[in-house]
């Protein structure tokens, strides 16, 4: 899995082409059309505007978590018979570690 909201950072693409080398499926979240993309076996589209104002959070980090978070919803929806008592274990964790009532939430 490669993250890159312009597909052209050096490093992240060069870990691509060697985890190519190595056999591995590379799946990119990056801009289309950019080097990334064209590494990547599956290249899933991101897309933002970043503005000129330094103060303000990067919306393209907003942009990846989004992507990021969708992805593994779709995931865990199609793999449900997996993924529902390993969530389940995980909130009963953190809800037990945190204090509180049970209506916290897991990514908190």
């Amino acid at each position: 899995m490669a993250l890159s909201t312009s597909g052209y950072t050096p490093e992240i693409n060069d870990a691509a082409e060697l985890a190519r080398e190595y056999g591995a499926r590379v799946i990119a979240i990056t801009a289309v059309g950019s080097p990334l993309a064209g590494i990547a076996d599956l290249a899933l589209p991101l897309a933002s505007r970043e503005t000129d104002f330094i103060y303000f959070p990067s919306s393209s980090r907003y942009a990846m978590m989004a992507a990021v978070d969708m992805l593994a919803l779709g995931l865990a929806l199609r793999h449900r018979s997996r993924t529902r008592d390993k969530l389940r274990r995980l909130k009963i964790t953190l809800d037990a570690h945190r204090g509180g009532d049970n209506r916290q939430p897991l990514g908190d």
